[in-house]
This record gives structure tokens, C-alpha cells and sequence, in this order.
């Protein structure tokens, strides 16, 4: 077991309805299981998300960034206070409100036709800003839309420049920036290095001796902005990440390949180290909702191809991610523990183990030691080896041969005890499934 890569997240769900003991206990394991130390989860400016998953979060060794998409416009501070400083007394250190204002369809009552768009923005965000630092929290400006219907490095430097204008500077001095960071189908590199190496770049047009911010690398673009207005170099905060299907036509292979890439970068010495973290989109989503082609987990057993390519980067650079459960016994498909506890190994193992019981290969990969109940017609050979590249250590018990039976007095010593283990473990799956 391992640290997680410090600058490793995922977008969680994007809508703020997923935060039950349940989806807690879900999500953690598959987190840890991919070395995870961001989440990036949507909040709401009427109600706090609850507290035992933030605290859930963070005890897991996984910092939330807690974004808050209000359209924007004026926010009832009183209202917002207190979710603030909640969030703040149970450990949250980053809450982003407001997104991508530089998108006329994100202001409400249609103010983006008003003059003086950045100024006015100003007036709105200051406030906030100020009240998330008083709430013991770091205050975040909020993501812009690459491009956009503002040019967002535009905004972006004018905000700021409004920003020491009127000599907010300790403001500044603990202000994060925020950012999304798409592929767009361009090379991970393309516009490396910002304005200093490519600087024929334009707003609302590019030529063809000329890369641009439109791509991964749009962090090394609002470093040098940061820089060039303050003087200092700020903080980066990634709000989502990745291959983006909104914006790209990239194939199930071209992602695992990317953001594999993405990984390497995060273990290089090539990322600034201004960028906090970089943070996977999607983790899961609702298969109704737009952003359901971006889920890395379109169910929670069923994960893209990207995910088993960085479990196999794990195994195959020795770099073994976080194994959240100890012991874990794979039945077929079908196949219930009352059918198989009274196998000697079986039962041997439910006593001394305590065992998570189920039959999801995907699930099985988050356990230190896997148990396959059944012999290669009830579970084939690929999951084993599968099982194996993840890192587990596998064995099998067949059921081919005849399951021994335990001694008499051995059932009537250990019967309760058996029992009790069983029904612990149906509530648990029970509770899984729901």
C-alpha cells in the first residue's frame, strides 16, 4: 500500500444528489483503489453538502473542492455564511463559487448584456471571495470557459487587474486561480510553455505557426497571466480534466492512451508546480444526464477501459495503488454464500478474515487477497489474470470436487459464530446494491 499521487482527482457526480453513507462507502474504495487525492464535488449556495461525507472524504486522505455553480448575480451572504463556515470547521480547505462566467448563458437575469462585463463580475465576486476567506476557507476564483464567449484569458487577466486596482491585495496574495483542462483533440502538449513560447497567439483566432491555450496545457497560459499582474505566481486549482466527449472524438483506446499520459505527467517533473492537482472528468454519472459519455465508472462494476489502464501502470511500474479491502471471496454469478459455507475453506476463511462477499470482478480488484469460488466454467480463467495484473493475490477453491463437510462438533463450536459473519455480510452487499 502507497500514498495516493498527490495531484491525482476525479470530478465526482455532476449534480450535488449523491452524498449517502451509501455512495460514500461505494465510491472511497474505487478512489483509493486508483490512488486518488481530489474530488472535486457540486455544492449548492441553499443547503451544505453533508457533513459525514466531507469529513468521509478527508479521513480518506482525499481533499474536496467543493464547487458551487450558482448562476451569476448576487448571492444572500447571509444564507451562504453559514454553509461556509461549516465546511470550514470540518476540514474543507476549497469551495468555488460561481462557473465559467465568461458564458453569457451562465449570468442570470440576462446581465451579461449590461456594459462593463468584467467590472460588474468584479462587484459580484469580491464579496464572495471575501467571505469565503473570513469563513476560514482559501478563496478561489471561479473556472473559465476555454474561449468562451468572452475570451477567457482576457477575462481572466481584467478580473485580476480590476482586482489590484482597487487594492484588494491581501486578497490577491491568498488568491486560487481555477481552471478546466480539456484535450480538444490536440497532443497533451499542445501549447506548452504559455504566451512566452507562443506568441503570435490571439484572442478568437490562431494561425498555423501558432499553438494556443485550447488544450491541456491551459494552466501553463493563466500561470503566466497570474504572474504577469501580480507579480507572484498563484495557485491552480483544477476544477475537471482529461478527454472531454463534448469536445472531442476520441476513441475508447485514444482516452485510456491520454490519460495515461496525464498520469505520467503528474509523476514527471514537467507539471508546474503551481498546479494543485488535476482532476479526472467524470467519475460517474447518471445515465440520463448529458456528461453520461464521460463517466469513467458508467456503473460502479463496469468501469472504461482508462481505468484498467492505469491499474495496469500500477502493477507493471511496481507502483501497487491503495488496496482498501483485505480479503475478498468472488462467487459466480448467481450463486448465494449460504450455497458454499459449508465448504471447510470457505468457512476457515469467513472465520479467520471477515471477508467482503460478491460476485463483482471489478470489486474483487480492491482486495489485497481474492478467493474464487468455482472452478474455470463458473469463473474463467481472463478473471483470474485480470485479478492477478491488478495486483491481488489470487486463489481458487473448485467446486468440481466434492465439498468436504465440516466436523460435527466443529459446526456446533463455530455455528454462531458463521451465522453472525453471514448475516453481517448479506446486509453489507445488501446495502451495495442498492
Amino acid at each position: 500500500m502507497v500514498k495516493p499521487f498527490p495531484q491525482l482527482g476525479f470530478h465526482y457526480y455532476p449534480d450535488d444528489q449523491h452524498y449517502t453513507d451509501q455512495d460514500l462507502s461505494t465510491w472511497l474504495p474505487v478512489l483509493a483503489s486508483l490512488g486518488a487525492h481530489w474530488l472535486t464535488i457540486r455544492g449548492s449556495a441553499r443547503r451544505a453538502v453533508p457533513e459525514g461525507f466531507i469529513k468521509g472524504c478527508i479521513e480518506s486522505g482525499i481533499e474536496p473542492i467543493i464547487h458551487i455553480p450558482h448562476p451569476v448575480g448576487k448571492i444572500d451572504e447571509h444564507s451562504l455564511r453559514p454553509i461556509l463556515e461549516s465546511y470550514s470547521r470540518w476540514g474543507a480547505r476549497f469551495v468555488i463559487i460561481y462557473d465559467r462566467p465568461n458564458l453569457k448563458d451562465h449570468w442570470a437575469n440576462a446581465a451579461w448584456y449590461t456594459k462593463g462585463l468584467v467590472e460588474r463580475f468584479v462587484d459580484l465576486a469580491l464579496p464572495t471571495l471575501h467571505l469565503v476567506r473570513s469563513s476560514g476557507l482559501a478563496p478561489v476564483l471561479p473556472p473559465l470557459e476555454p474561449g468562451g464567449d468572452y475570451w477567457d484569458t482576457a477575462f481572466l487577466e481584467g478580473v485580476l487587474k480590476s482586482i489590484k486596482r482597487r487594492r484588494h491585495q491581501s486578497l490577491l496574495r491568498d488568491l486560487n486561480l481555477s481552471f478546466y483542462a480539456w484535450t480538444y483533440d490536440r497532443p497533451i502538449d499542445w501549447g506548452i510553455g504559455g504566451p512566452k513560447e507562443w506568441e503570435g497567439a490571439r484572442p478568437y483566432r490562431s494561425t498555423e505557426d501558432s499553438q494556443d491555450h485550447i488544450g491541456f496545457r491551459i494552466f501553463d497560459w493563466y500561470d503566466s497571466i497570474g504572474l504577469n499582474v501580480t507579480g507572484e505566481l498563484m495557485p491552480l486549482i483544477c476544477v475537471g480534466s482529461g478527454v472531454n466527449r463534448r469536445y472531442t472524438s476520441a476513441t475508447a483506446d485514444q482516452h485510456a492512451e491520454q490519460s495515461l499520459s496525464m498520469l505520467k505527467l503528474m509523476e514527471s517533473s514537467d507539471l508546474p508546480t503551481t498546479v494543485r492537482n488535476l482532476n479526472f472528468y467524470l467519475l460517474a454519472c447518471e445515465s440520463n444526464h448529458k456528461d453520461y459519455d464521460n463517466a469513467w465508472f458508467p456503473s460502479v462494476g463496469s468501469p472504461i477501459s482508462s481505468v484498467t489502464a492505469l491499474h495496469k501502470y500500477f502493477s507493471k511500474n511496481k507502483q501497487a495503488v491503495r488496496k482498501p479491502l483485505r480479503h475478498y471471496i468472488l462467487l459466480p454469478e448467481g450463486m448465494d454464500i449460504q450455497e458454499v459455507v459449508s465448504h471447510t475453506e470457505v468457512a476457515s476463511i469467513l472465520r479467520k478474515h471477515s471477508p467482503v462477499v460478491g460476485s463483482s470482478p471489478f470489486e474483487a480488484r480492491l482486495a489485497q487477497t481474492v478467493t474464487l469460488v468455482g472452478g474455470n466454467g463458473e469463473l474463467s480463467p481472463s478473471i483470474e489474470n485480470d485479478l492477478n495484473h491488478a495486483g491481488c493475490n489470487v486463489k481458487r477453491i473448485s467446486l468440481e470436487e466434492q465439498a468436504e463437510i465440516l466436523e460435527e462438533d466443529v459446526i456446533a463450536d463455530k455455528q454462531d459464530q458463521i451465522q453472525a459473519i453471514i448475516n453481517r455480510l448479506v446486509n453489507e452487499n445488501g446495502r451495495r446494491e442498492k
